[in-house]
């Protein structure tokens, strides 16, 4: 199966922006293996392009009401999920695809140890 036509599989999964479980299911019993496993690999992919995870210490309503407007102008037309990590000290981590942004006072004194580290040398 070629690439477009597996983006146009993906497109017809979605509708209003969910996974349409009907759909994936008729879809999944027409592919064969090889394309299946490419199919269920291209969903995931996907899906973890459009998801913005925001980790915090401790969730409210409050905060997410708070900033909810500001990630939505920071990640237009991405869905955000709310996490809770009591490992992160007064600070935030972002999370979208690949890409990881962590503000944290743990992440900082992390840092300043690093380089006081290599200036001790």
């Amino acid at each position: 199966m070629k690439q477009h036509m597996m983006k146009q599989l993906i497109a017809i999964s979605y509708k209003n922006n969910k996974l349409d479980e009907k759909v994936v299911f008729k879809i999944a019993c027409l592919l064969l293996r090889k394309d299946l496993k490419r199919y269920v690999r291209a969903l995931k992919n996907y899906e973890k392009k459009r998801t913005v995870t925001v980790s915090l210490p401790s969730i409210s309503r409050e905060l997410i009401h708070k900033n909810e407007y500001l990630l939505k102008k920071i990640f237009p037309k991405k869905e955000i999920l709310y996490k809770k990590d009591p490992l992160l000290m007064a600070g935030v981590r972002f999370s979208h695809h690949d890409t990881i942004f962590e503000m944290s006072l743990r992440n900082t004194l992390e840092q300043i140890a690093a380089h006081a580290g290599e200036t001790d040398r």
